[in-house]
């Protein structure tokens, strides 16, 4: 603990200064929609913008797909506001849904940043928790704990961004501690909550299936366990027309089909699902020959190596990563550090809000542009930049996951 305790500080204070100092626009959407769910629209706050009039500001801000999701990301943040909504500055709230320009220079602005921000902050500091739990060794467990903490991925996407993708790192970090405790179908369930807020660890379910030991009835058993308690859950939202219209499939599946090999005119081979494909027999084949984490971090590094993902979502091999860095220390230093010098340089690469626009709240002359991306469009188009450090971090995650396949149960 004493280890452990500067860090935590360290680890607080950084989080206590981001979040009253960046602004991302998508804090309002997650806002609204947990200022509908905690004011009573449980169920229905998909259908709320397609009743209002098309003159409604509302409509003419978001259209009527705001809420594209699965209802935890929304419903989660929701527990928060309903239990605080007397410390919320209720007037401000409503002009930064409505017009976030207004909000800047605001004297409660920091106030409401830090109660829109703070679901996070617990779930991120669950998961310092949980990694402690993970470890057996006090040196592990404190290294992992010291990772998570100062990890850069993490503050960027849930305090500068006030994206909901943390919660995929909870799910993915409590079902590899309850598979390491033997209890499968509840890490199935894990897996589950965390579809329910973004549906790619879906993907993972079969894995962790095949993991299983026992037999193919029993692995089935788990993979059902973990399908069925994701559709259970959203039965109750089929009746919503808006549910079903934008949120019930997710609406950037499609990206991974972007990557593909034609075949034929009319047919063609897609990367990520013929990588996912061969990963799930490997599984079925030498499942026990290595650690679930292992075989989570696989189709991970696949998906950000051939599919245009958004920034956050690199948050959901957060956890994995530290466990990788813990186990190789030395050797896993280079490469994950140019995996996030390329995480880095494809921020840059997007326009301003992802990047120097989040500090609004500092409130400086941001009409100008401080990015680096005018003055490297000199000597290289945007696309083909973008494109480079995509290149840069699929190089990187291929080294990743050589060593990690190295690393075997048995290795030392």
């Amino acid at each position: 603990m004493k280890r452990i305790l500067p860090w935590l500080l360290i680890g607080v204070i950084i989080r206590l200064v981001i979040i009253p100092i960046t602004l991302h626009p998508d804090i309002r959407g997650f806002a609204l929609g947990a200022q509908l769910i905690s004011s009573g629209h449980i169920l229905d706050f998909y259908d709320y913008l397609s009743r209002l009039p098309s003159d409604s500001p509302l409509v003419r801000l978001y259209g009527r797909d705001l809420f594209i999701y699965p209802p935890l990301a929304n419903s989660y943040p929701a527990v928060y506001m309903k239990l605080l909504w007397p410390f919320y500055p209720q007037e401000l709230l409503h002009t930064l849904i409505i017009d976030m320009g207004k909000v800047i220079g605001q004297p409660q602005l920091s106030l409401l940043l830090y109660l829109l921000k703070l679901p996070n902050l617990v779930v991120d500091f669950l998961i310092v928790y949980l990694l402690g739990k993970f470890f057996e060794k006090r040196a592990d467990k404190s290294l992992g704990q010291i990772l998570w903490l100062i990890n850069p991925v993490t503050i960027y996407s849930a305090y500068m961004l006030t994206q909901s993708d943390i919660l995929l790192a909870l799910s993915i970090m409590v079902c590899l501690l309850f598979a390491k405790k033997g209890k499968y179908c509840q890490a199935a369930f894990a897996l589950a909550m965390g579809a329910l807020v973004k549906q790619f660890v879906l993907f993972l379910l079969p894995i962790l299936a095949l993991y299983a030991p026992g037999s193919f009835i029993k692995k089935l058993g788990i993979f059902l366990v973990g399908i069925m308690s994701y559709a259970l859950v959203l039965v109750p939202y089929l009746s919503s027309p808006g549910f079903r219209h934008y949120a019930l499939l997710a609406s950037q599946a499609d990206k991974i089909f972007f990557a593909k090999i034609p075949v034929s005119g009319g047919a063609f081979l897609p990367i990520f699902l013929v990588g996912m494909f061969l990963l799930y027999w490997f599984c079925w084949l030498y499942a026990r020959k290595y650690e679930l984490w292992q075989w989570f971090m696989w189709p991970l590094l696949l998906f950000y190596s051939v599919v245009h993902f958004h920034p956050q979502w690199f948050t959901w091999i957060t956890p994995i990563l530290v466990i990788f860095l813990v186990r190789l220390q030395k050797k896993a230093i280079l490469p994950t550090l140019a995996m996030l010098w390329a995480f880095l340089g494809i921020i840059l690469m997007f326009e301003p809000s992802l990047n120097v626009g989040l500090f609004a709240p500092l409130n400086p002359p941001w009409s100008n542009d401080y990015s680096l991306l005018p003055l490297l469009t000199k000597l290289l188009p945007e696309v083909t930049l973008r494109s480079v450090f995509f290149a840069f971090l699929a190089s990187a995650a291929g080294v990743v996951s050589y060593l990690s396949f190295k690393r075997t149960v048995n290795a030392n």
